[in-house]
């Protein structure tokens, strides 16, 4: 069938990186001479009256190049996206030949959207486990000591898949730094022996999950309302709240009492914990905001407490709960330092700076990295 090449878009299943101005003016010569003998391969969009090119895409710049309106196109709506993907990907190797760089960013792509295996996509192209190795390897974004471990076998290609997602950090013209990629490809390894086994892709997923979650947030509530509070955490991407209140009980603000705030903020898609634990009982926060108790005496109890008054250290399960999601240590003063209508430090401000100091000797490279106070 005819279609309008004003109608077709190019973008879903692009496979090259460029075109191949040379290879277009073959096609559009061959186009005036003997006309198109070879129909492009288009499915319907989700824009209505609209189509995405699947594969022809050199095809479609030579149509356009001698002006043409329209293209003999046969759509493919009997396909599902993971079909259309290796459509393009064997339509673009079998007709000319593509760059390895280009077979892997493609196949790459292919592993993370459909999530699948080296093996599956050999299997598809009808290629060696190797082959797909190789030009993998060539399309990561990884540093040598990545791609050293996947040669020594210390990590799978898919677990160097995931670490691609760590991008090198640097500002243009600066030489790119790869020390997050370093540094994960140390915590998973350090992980896998202490646990004797390869951790699968999901848990290496997870365990990069908490190695990127360094930024330690916390906030009080007083003087904002409800919605203020949301808006907050919100646009700093907060995904669960840790109030340390002893109490959870908030007389002037009931909207600020646990259980009610538990069901408001899983309503925003935010979770909530109460870890009374960490808390200050009312016999030594009320000489504390009154002066009585000093502030240095005030901090030893407060890591007494954290530290050893259970006989057994919080802070790790803490520091877990924190790393788990991006979290938010909650409390009610409005700021976590002294200000001019505060006078007191809020003890989440002594939490944070233990979590902050804490390094697990098992995953020393995974602690904050930085705090925030919202």
């Amino acid at each position: 069938m005819k279609v309008q090449l004003s109608k077709i878009n190019v973008g879903n299943y692009k496979i090259r990186d460029s075109i191949d101005e040379d290879h277009v003016k073959e096609i559009a010569a061959s186009f005036e001479k003997d006309g198109q003998w070879d129909p492009i391969i288009i499915r319907t969009s989700e824009d209505r009256g609209t189509y995405d090119l699947v594969a022809g895409e050199h095809r479609l710049c030579a149509a356009k190049t001698l002006r043409w309106s329209e293209i003999e196109a046969t759509v493919r709506d009997d396909i599902d996206d993971s079909e259309a993907d290796f459509l393009a990907l064997k339509t673009n190797m079998y007709r000319k030949e593509m760059l390895s760089t280009e077979e892997g960013k493609a196949i790459k792509t292919y592993m993370e959207r459909h999530n699948m295996t080296q093996k599956q996509v050999a299997e598809e192209l009808r290629r060696s486990v190797n082959w797909v190795s190789e030009r993998l390897i060539l399309a990561l974004d990884i540093c040598k000591d990545v791609k050293d471990a996947i040669s020594s076998g210390g990590i799978t290609l898919r677990q160097a898949v995931i670490i691609s997602q760590i991008k090198p950090n640097g500002a243009p013209n600066v030489p790119r730094s790869w020390d997050s990629q370093r540094e994960f490809l140390s915590l998973l390894l350090k992980d896998e022996e202490r646990k004797g086994k390869k951790l699968s892709d999901q848990e290496t997923r997870q365990l990069l999950k908490w190695f990127q979650n360094d930024v330690l947030c916390t906030i009080g509530y007083s003087g904002k309302d409800f919605n203020e509070f949301v808006a907050i955490l919100k646009k700093a991407g907060i995904e669960q709240v840790v109030d340390i209140r002893d109490s959870g009980v908030s007389t002037y603000k009931p909207e600020f009492s646990s259980d009610v705030l538990k069901n408001s903020l899983a309503s925003n898609g935010i979770d909530y914990i109460h870890c009374k634990e960490f808390g200050v009982p009312y016999d030594i926060r009320t000489p504390y905001i009154s002066g009585d108790l000093k502030h240095e005496c005030f901090s030893q109890w407060y890591t007494w407490s954290i530290r050893k008054s259970s006989g057994s250290d919080r802070l790790p399960g803490m520091v877990k709960i924190l790393k788990s999601k991006a979290s938010c240590l909650m409390c009610s003063e409005a700021s976590a330092k002294p200000t001019n209508s505060q006078k007191i430090h809020c003890h989440r401000d002594l939490l944070a700076d233990l979590v902050m100091a804490y390094r697990d000797v098992e995953m020393p490279v995974a602690s904050f990295s930085r705090r925030v106070d919202l």
